[in-house]
């Protein structure tokens, strides 16, 4: 058995509603998938009965900020709006990429709660996303798409991907 390294999880984004493609963040450094569930106890005469409370789940992710980087000014704009969309967030693990017609993934629909950015004296300029998942985190397979491999091949480079053209429809 094999580990996951940290590198072949990445995460991509779309707000919800958006015409395209899902997008990713470039320069992704770091990024936290949360899960938690509160348990009431209740002491009886046989013992302690556990009963599950609500489910909780959250994103965090870290990036570089690239110049001119409109993806990131979008997720902020969810922040500042007063009824803002949600954002669709799918991590997804790269590292069997080549192997297969389906890699594992999950997916959430989530409102963005937080968007920070950190400028030291020195070094690059670091954001930071936090998010809720509305609802619980769904588990599956992503299809490998061209798009799809076009976006995760590119990851080592970092270079600023453009989607393509999203086919319109032919009229006879």
């Amino acid at each position: 058995m094999d580990l996951v390294q940290a590198i072949d999880l990445i995460y991509l984004f779309r707000i919800q509603g958006e015409e395209g493609n899902a997008w990713k963040v470039a320069f992704q450094t770091d990024g936290t998938q949360d899960e938690t569930r509160n348990y009431e106890t209740t002491p009886t005469k046989d013992g302690a009965k556990k009963t599950a409370g609500d489910y909780e789940g959250s994103h965090s992710l870290t990036s570089l900020l690239a110049k001119g980087d409109e993806d990131i000014r979008k997720i902020n704009d969810l922040v500042r709006k007063d009824n803002p969309e949600k954002l669709e967030v799918w991590e997804i693990d790269r590292s069997d990429i080549g192997e297969s017609e389906n890699i594992p993934g999950d997916y959430s629909t989530d409102v963005v709660t937080s968007f920070s950015k950190s400028a030291g004296a020195d070094g690059n300029v670091e954001v930071s996303i936090e998010t809720e998942v509305e609802g619980t985190i769904i588990s599956g397979d992503v299809t490998v798409t061209p798009e799809l491999l076009a976006i995760l091949q590119k990851i080592s480079e970092e270079q600023e991907f453009v989607q393509p053209i999203v086919a319109e429809e032919t009229t006879e």
